[in-house]
């Protein structure tokens, strides 16, 4: 997953150092799904896709929840 480092350092927090994340550049492949959302509370940065995830792990259940 690419992770723009402007996005992290906005959040305060550090690059993850693992296999699973590289630093944006322009190279990088589909841009519009990289780590570019800087959360400060959370120290983070995260892509539209973890934030759709997220908001889906929210409302599936809620609109369960109310249909009975």
């Amino acid at each position: 997953m690419p992770v723009d480092p402007g996005a992290v350092a906005a959040a305060a927090g550090s690059m993850p150092r693992d296999a699973l994340h590289v630093t944006l550049n322009d190279a990088t492949g589909l841009k519009p799904l990289a780590d570019v959302i800087a959360v400060p509370i959370a120290r983070a940065a995260y892509s539209i896709g973890d934030v759709c995830i997220a908001l889906g792990g929210f409302l599936v259940p809620f609109v369960l929840l109310i249909r009975r």
